[in-house]
């Protein structure tokens, strides 16, 4: 079972300590100044044969790093999601079915890593989550099938890094919907997400952007 994975790129050459950047004229938001972020992010995956993946997660992502120069300053946000994943689909039936992929699975992950990355040179954001690991057995033998014994295996769900996102200026709340979809493709990834400062400020939710296709197709 295939997936499309989108990555998230960074170039990084030294680092610097978190400071108020010098704000451009069509910059109203000091990036420099946010500490932290908190938020969430859901995605869904549908193939053409019916499997469905689902992944979600609840982040904190705190400040990490910063480089480059007054302007064109690049922040790196590194935290963790508590985060749920499952994928449902048609069981394999037949006489040997049992040795073949079943894509019913589910697992979660109560610290699963995520990026979150500005680039005021560029004015973009990306953010990358790492995916949830599910353990499970399958295959195993029988004197009608023959096969291997049973063995323990385990896929990746909910890989969906997205680059190149518009950063706003005029919020700093960091949130979007997107479709992903490349021509003659198996599947279609539809992400949604959220994230906004972690200072305890309230806060009037924005028109999320809708995009298709965003960020750089790996392989």
């Amino acid at each position: 079972m295939g997936r499309t994975v989108y990555v998230a790129t960074l170039a990084a050459a030294g680092c610097a300590v978190l400071s108020a950047s010098s704000l451009p004229a069509a910059q109203s938001v000091d990036w420099g100044a946010i500490h932290s972020f908190a938020g969430h992010y859901h995605a869904i995956v549908e193939f053409k044969n019916g499997v469905r993946q689902e992944v979600s997660g609840e982040s904190k992502i705190p400040f990490n790093r910063s480089f480059g120069r007054a302007g064109k300053m690049q922040y790196i946000f590194t935290g963790t999601s508590v985060a749920s994943a499952r994928s449902s689909g048609p069981a394999p039936t037949g006489p040997c079915a049992f040795q073949k992929d079943d894509p019913n699975h589910s697992g979660e992950n109560p610290s699963l890593r995520i990026d979150l990355f500005i680039n005021l040179d560029s004015h973009t954001y990306d953010w990358q989550p790492q995916p949830v690991i599910v353990h499970f057995e399958s295959g195993g033998y029988s004197p009608e099938c023959g096969g291997p014994p049973r063995m323990m295996t385990a896929m990746d769900l909910g890989a969906v890094p997205l680059s190149g996102l518009d950063l706003p200026t005029d919020s700093d709340v960091l949130c979007g919907k997107a479709t992903l979809e490349v021509p003659d493709g198996d599947s279609v990834t539809k992400v949604d997400w959220y994230f906004y400062p972690d200072d305890g400020k309230p806060r009037q939710a924005p028109v999320c952007p809708a995009v298709l296709n965003p960020g750089r197709k790996a392989g």
